[in-house]
This record gives C-alpha cells, sequence and structure tokens, in this order.
C-alpha cells in the first residue's frame, strides 16, 4: 500500500486472532478483508478498529464486544486505504487492510505512534507515556500516563494517570489517578485516587479516594474515602427531602473518625467504617 494514502489503525482480539461473528485476522504482512462489506455509516459489515489509535475504547459492536479485551489479548495496528475508512464515531470501519504488527497493547500502541504522524494529535488508546518536570501528557483508554513533578498526567477509561509532588493526575471511569505531596488526583466512576500530604483526592460515584496527611478526600455517591492525620474527608449523597445533593464531612481526629480508615456512608447518610 501507499503509505501516503494510508492510515494506521489500531484494534485488538482475542488470543486465537480471532474477533466478532468468528472472523479470524492474518498475521503480519498479510491482509484482511471483510466478506459482508457494506460502506454505510453503520457498525457492522466491515473490519472495525481505532483510526489513528483515537476513538472510543468501550465501544460495543451490537451485543458483543467489537474488541474483545480478555487476558492474553492481541493487538494489531493495520493499515488502511483512507479513502475506504467510514467514521462510525468513537470507532471506524473499512473493508480490507493489511496487518502490519501484532503483539502486546503497550508495544502496538508504540508501533502506532512511531509510525502514524497523525496518532500524535490526540490520545491513544493503550500508549504508555512518560513526560518530566512541569510537562503535560495525556492517553486514551487503558493506557498510562507518568508526569513529573508539577506535570499533568491525563488517562481515559480503565487507565492510569501518575504524577509528581504537586502535579495533577486525572484519570477516567474505573482509572486509577495517583499524585504526589501537594498534589491533585482525579478519577471518575468507580474509580480510584490516591495523593500525598497536603493533596485532594476527587472520585465519582462508587470510587475510591485516599489522601494522606492535611488531605482531602472527596468521594461521590456510594463512595469511599480516607485521609491521614488532620486531614478531612467528604462523600456524596442525596437528600431526598430537600431533593439536592449535600456532602457529608468529617473530619480525621474528630467525631471518633481515625486516620487512613476508609469510610462510607450509611442508609442514614452518617459515616461509618467501610467493610473490610
Amino acid at each position: 500500500m501507499d503509505r501516503q494514502q494510508t492510515s494506521l489503525v489500531l484494534r485488538t482480539c482475542a488470543p486465537d486472532m480471532s474477533s466478532s461473528y468468528g472472523f479470524r485476522w492474518p498475521s503480519v504482512g498479510e491482509i484482511a478483508e471483510a466478506g459482508d462489506w457494506n460502506p454505510d455509516p453503520e457498525c457492522g459489515n466491515g473490519l472495525h478498529g481505532w483510526l489513528h489509535g483515537h476513538g472510543d475504547s468501550t465501544c460495543q459492536y451490537g451485543k458483543a464486544e467489537c474488541f474483545k479485551l480478555v487476558a492474553g489479548a492481541r493487538w494489531l495496528v493495520v493499515e488502511v486505504d483512507t479513502r475506504d475508512v467510514v467514521d462510525l464515531g468513537g470507532k471506524c470501519k473499512f473493508p480490507r487492510g493489511l496487518v502490519r504488527f501484532v503483539g502486546d497493547m503497550k508495544d502496538a500502541a508504540n508501533y502506532l505512534i512511531a509510525n502514524e504522524p497523525r496518532a500524535r494529535e490526540d490520545a491513544v488508546i493503550g500508549a504508555h507515556l512518560q513526560v518530566g518536570d512541569h510537562k503535560f501528557v495525556a492517553v486514551g483508554g487503558r493506557g498510562v500516563a507518568v508526569a513529573g513533578m508539577g506535570g499533568t498526567a491525563i488517562s481515559g477509561v480503565q487507565g492510569a494517570s501518575i504524577t509528581g509532588d504537586f502535579g495533577t493526575s486525572i484519570a477516567d471511569a474505573f482509572g486509577t489517578a495517583t499524585s504526589g505531596r501537594g498534589g491533585k488526583a482525579i478519577a471518575g466512576q468507580s474509580g480510584t485516587a490516591r495523593v500525598g500530604d497536603y493533596g485532594m483526592a476527587i472520585v465519582g460515584y462508587y470510587g475510591t479516594a485516599i489522601a494522606a496527611e492535611h488531605g482531602v478526600a472527596v468521594a461521590g455517591r456510594f463512595g469511599t474515602a480516607a485521609a491521614g492525620v488532620n486531614g478531612e474527608i467528604r462523600i456524596d449523597c442525596f437528600d431526598e427531602v430537600a431533593l439536592r445533593h449535600r456532602a457529608v464531612i468529617g473530619y480525621v481526629g474528630e467525631n471518633g473518625i481515625a486516620a487512613n480508615t476508609p469510610y462510607t456512608l450509611d442508609e442514614q447518610n452518617s459515616l461509618r467504617r467501610a467493610p473490610q
């Protein structure tokens, strides 16, 4: 294929190289082709992936996963004719493509970034990137972003973001955000945010927020929060009488709130130690 008229697409499949509806992907250097190709902008009737590694890593194909994420999954980089690519919003489809790489998630993302300049324009799914102090780094879903002191690291769904002291770490749903002393860690629904002394950890619904000494841990509804000595915990709840959200606040060392101990809310929206 002429690389001036082609694009690289990232995708994943089962360890045996199979994907939805029994399609089996070929090895590196071979052409994969959909026998049921239809260019209509609807999911199905083609091969699917993330153009330039960008998109929604949780996208679905009907009731089955378009991109199987199982233990030992194989990650592919496929070269396709750009003119054939159909945007499906969060993913794309195409009739055929040349398999350029097969391996694990990290190596596939690295190959894509090294060989597709357009991949560097946005966060790449599965990428593992690291920058120095006071720098910014972002990766897509299931990736890992690491920044040094005073830096900012952002990761997508089920990703991990890590920064040093005074940094800002942000992770999407089910992700993990970790920042050092004086930092801020923010994670989405069911995520985990952890900060050092004097930091602030914030999570969404069902999440876990952990702050060290003098830190603040903030959790959404049904979440869990813990803070160190002289720290503060806040857990969101819904006031059924006033029909508004409220924050239940606890101060470590007061009213029985212990340091480095996870708390949640009971049915009366009162703080209680989380079950171990």
